[in-house]
Parts: C-alpha cells; sequence; structure tokens
C-alpha cells in the first residue's frame, strides 16, 4: 500500500492540472489597448526570421575562476564604484569639489560614499545609517549620517516625497561635522538613471520594413518548471506545447531547470542521472518546437539554483550546450546576467530575485524634492517601482552590499571582483527583466519597460509566465525625421518602448 499512495497523490495533481479552469489567461497586461498580433493560424514552416539578434555582453569574461578573492581585490572594487560614482555626480550637480566628511568644519560642504549599516547584518534606520567613503575622498573611513529637519533631495522623482536608502547605495550629501562624529545633513543627491537607447532613423526604418510594419512577440518563464511532488516537468511540457500553437519569435527561459532545491534532489530519490533528466524533459521539448517553428530563437539563462551548471557565483556564466545536448540551430545558452539586442531593442536580463532583499533591506528617508521636472509619474510612490530605479539610479544589476545572505530564495552568492560585468550604466537597456518571488508585474519606470514573470511553478501550485508584443515605430514619421535631419550631425531617435510594447501577465 505504500507504493501506491505516491502514483495517487501523482495522478491527483495531474488531474487537477490538466482540467484546470481558464488554462493560460491572462490576469494583468501592461498597454492593453495595443492589440496582440495572433500568429496561430500560419503556416508552421512559412514563418520566416523577423528578429536580428545580438549578445552585448562578453560571454567570455564570465568564464572566470571563482574563490580566489583577496580582501586588497575586494576593498579596490569597492573604492572604485566610489570614485566612479563621484565623477558622475559630480557632472549631473555641478560639484566642484568633494570633501571628507569625518573633518571638522563651520561650513557645508559635499560628501561623497557608500550606505551602510553600523554593523554588518543590521538594517539602516533613522538613527544608524553611515557613509562609507574612499581612500582618496575620506580615507575610507565611516561617518553617521545625522538628518536635519528641513531634509531635501535631488534627482528622485517628483512624487517620491523622499529617497530609499539601502546597503550599498552610492549618494552624494551636502552638509557639515561640526562635533567629529557625525555629518549633519542637509541635502541628499541621487544616482541620474541610466540612459534610454537610441538608434538612427535610417537604421530604425530598416527594422519597420522588414517587419512589414507587423509587432515582433516573444515570451519569458522562469523555473522551477515543475512541482515538488515529481520530476515530470507537466508545466513545462504544457507552456512549451501552447507556445508551439502561439508561435512566438523568441522564446526565453530562466533556471532553475533541475533545481538543487527539489525535495527529490535533495533526499538523492532519482532514477536518471540529472543529466538524463535534463535532455528527455527539457531538450528534447525544446528540439521538437525548433522543428515546428524552425525560425524561431530559444534563449536559456541559468540560475544559481540549477543543478547542471558547475559556476554557481553571480555573475554566472552560461550552461554548457554540449553536455546538455542544446548545441543545435536556434538554442543558445547565454550568461547570467546578459544584455543583448532583438532587432534595436536592448534587452537586459538579470536571473537572481534582487528586488525582494531591495524591499527588505530599504529605509525611506522623507524629504523635500528638489526637482525642476514636478511632472506625475504613477509610480513614483509604489515600492516596487522604487525598489526597480535603485538599479536604474546605481546602474548595476545588483546594486545591493553585502548582498543577500540566509538560506532563502534570494540568497546570492555574489563574485565581487567580477561586478563590472553587473553593469547597466554602460549599455542602457529598452527592456528589463528581473524574476522575483514577489507578484508578478511589468511596469513602465523611467522610460524603460520593467517586468516580473515569476515563478512558473512554486511547490504544489502554479504560476505565470510573460508574453510580450512589441510593434515597430511609425515608419513615416521616422522617414520625416530622417529628411530634416542635419546631414552634417547625426541624430538618433528614442525608442519610445513604453508607447508600442504590450505585455501580458499569463496564468500557466
Amino acid at each position: 500500500m505504500e507504493d501506491v499512495k505516491p502514483l495517487v497523490t501523482e495522478s491527483f495533481l495531474t488531474s487537477s492540472f490538466l482540467n484546470r479552469p481558464n488554462p493560460f489567461q491572462t490576469v494583468e497586461s501592461f498597454n492593453s489597448h495595443l492589440p496582440r498580433h495572433e500568429r496561430s493560424d500560419l503556416p508552421p514552416r512559412s514563418l520566416e526570421s523577423r528578429l536580428s539578434f545580438e549578445v552585448i555582453s562578453n560571454r567570455q569574461s564570465f568564464k572566470y575562476k571563482y574563490m580566489f578573492e583577496k580582501l586588497s581585490d575586494r576593498s579596490d572594487v569597492l573604492d572604485r564604484q566610489i570614485e566612479d560614482a563621484s565623477l558622475i555626480l559630480a557632472e549631473r550637480y555641478g560639484i566642484e569639489e568633494w570633501s571628507d566628511p569625518s573633518v571638522v568644519r563651520q561650513d557645508d560642504v559635499w560628501a561623497v560614499g557608500r550606505v551602510c549599516p553600523e554593523v554588518q547584518d543590521s538594517k539602516i534606520t533613522e538613527q544608524s545609517c553611515w557613509l562609507e567613503t574612499s581612500r582618496l575622498r575620506g580615507h575610507g573611513r565611516r561617518i553617521w549620517l545625522k538628518w536635519d529637519n528641513d531634509l531635501k533631495a535631488r534627482g528622485v522623482e517628483a512624487g517620491e516625497a523622499g529617497i530609499g536608502l539601502f546597503p550599498g547605495a552610492i549618494i552624494g550629501v551636502r552638509g557639515r561635522n561640526g562635533g567629529g562624529n557625525y555629518f549633519s545633513v542637509n541635502e541628499i543627491l541621487s544616482m541620474p538613471t541610466s540612459k534610454t537607447p537610441k538608434s538612427a532613423p535610417e537604421d530604425l526604418i530598416k527594422m519597420s520594413s522588414s517587419l512589414n510594419s507587423l509587432p515582433i512577440s516573444f515570451s519569458v518563464a522562469c523555473g522551477p518548471f515543475t512541482w515538488d511532488d515529481d520530476l515530470e516537468f507537466l508545466p513545462f511540457e504544457s507552456l512549451i506545447n501552447q507556445l508551439t500553437k502561439e508561435k512566438p519569435d523568441l522564446l526565453i527561459l530562466l533556471g532553475p531547470f533541475i533545481d538543487i532545491n527539489h525535495p527529490f534532489i535533495k533526499a538523492g530519490d532519482i532514477d536518471k542521472m540529472p543529466s538524463e533528466i535534463f535532455k528527455e524533459k527539457i531538450t528534447q521539448k525544446l528540439k521538437k518546437m525548433i522543428e515546428v517553428i524552425p525560425n524561431l530563437r530559444i534563449v536559456l539563462i541559468p540560475s544559481q539554483r540549477d543543478l547542471l551548471i558547475s559556476h554557481s557565483v553571480y555573475p554566472q556564466s552560461g550552461f554548457d550546450s554540449t553536455e546538455l545536448g542544446l548545441n543545435v540551430k536556434g538554442i543558445v545558452c547565454l550568461t547570467n546576467p546578459v544584455i543583448f539586442k532583438i532587432n534595436e531593442l536592448v534587452v537586459g536580463i538579470s536571473n537572481v530575485d534582487v528586488l525582494m532583499p531591495l524591499r527588505k533591506e530599504e529605509f525611506f528617508k522623507p524629504a523635500v524634492v528638489m526637482n525642476e521636472d514636478q511632472s506625475d509619474d504613477s509610480n513614483s510612490k509604489d515600492i516596487i517601482s522604487r525598489a526597480c530605479r535603485h538599479l536604474l539610479r546605481q546602474g548595476s544589476f545588483y546594486p545591493l552590499f553585502p548582498s543577500a545572505v540566509g538560506g532563502g530564495a534570494d540568497l546570492v552568492n555574489l563574485d565581487l571582483i567580477h561586478h563590472d560585468l553587473l553593469d547597466l550604466r554602460t549599455n542602457p537597456v529598452d527592456i528589463l527583466i528581473l524574476p522575483s518571488s514577489l507578484t508578478a508585474f511589468s511596469k513602465a519606470i523611467d522610460s524603460k519597460v520593467i517586468a516580473n514573470p515569476r515563478q512558473l511553478c512554486k511547490g504544489k501550485g502554479i504560476g505565470t509566465f510573460l508574453r510580450f508584443t512589441i510593434y515597430p515605430l511609425d515608419e513615416e514619421n521616422l522617414k520625416e525625421i530622417n529628411c530634416i535631419k542635419d546631414s552634417n550631425e547625426l541624430q538618433e531617435v528614442d525608442h519610445k518602448i513604453c508607447q508600442r510594447c504590450r505585455v501580458d501577465i499569463v496564468k500557466i
């Protein structure tokens, strides 16, 4: 009888899933006024490739040896981050000179540094917020920040009514050290948000013409892809079957695929090698999908919870496509994080949960916002939107330092020496995909579309995935811009992604 019970449980779970009401129902949409472009009625092999695909991230740089960090190297990286940020802040706000906040002075001065708590593993509060300086700007000393009653903030949205601070955030402050043991702050400077990608009008015209003014579509799903009760991957199979009917231009799959936290894996209760399970449940399904949609592009990005990858730190190299049988045309294994282009659009993906720890660690300090742009942003007071803005303003896929610790889903093994691989400022993005255990969302934030697909499976339940529909820019308008531009000056055009992108959050 003991051998029968698991089969009954598995059958019940499978039956419940197959007979679930309203499968693949859209639960929320961003820009729902834009129509979906149905391609399911097109003959399978008549589909021509409509995407140009280019990886911007240097994949070779992610194949580094880890666990060889020196304390001096870590210190140099942290110091360099403050120095680089000081140049950006000085240019943005016209600061002529940075001073040491630990030196007693009678006049107000500007200082720059990294926000940190008084002791590690403690939270930043009103009474416990410290500024860590660089070796050049303050000999690496830390100083307690004491807030003035009429505190002002610059570089934040008009509706934010203050500024969010967290361990690792680099800010500028104005004030004075009148007593030696604290720095009295009367003004805070936020890092400016990363820029928006732009392209030449003639390039955008070519893209629009090649698409016949029709939209492109792609889907994003994040693991785990099976329940805790089995390793049959039925939800994943159902997803692939549905997307095969929809015929997207691109499919992005984010790990974990074979999850190290799965009860069967942790207990060693499997009768096949993990690589065999992957090939049978993942690789075979993807190959069949490619056969039906030969010009489909499939992207796989690992997670730190993936069993079948030797690189278990972040930034993380990609899967070994040969080992997993993925070395076929149309399937590409990328790094974590990664930035790539599809046509003119720049997409950034980081497959670690940075939003949850940012929300946990953030201390919000109310302040009078000194902002020239007084336009009202509907997302300015939203906690999740503010967490997303932290990435854009700090110019990093993971601005939190120290990284999240513990045994939860937001645990990150951060390799600080290679923090330059997390850069978001050098290559700004149009679309940012940030998988998180928070509720799935899609938002327009600082002229970018930021979305969280959440997990496809969680425990014994099912989750959601994302479906993008992106229309090309208006070709006639682009031709007008191209005709009137100064022939001696290259004029580039904003991609306006927030106006032409529809995102559906779909329950599997």
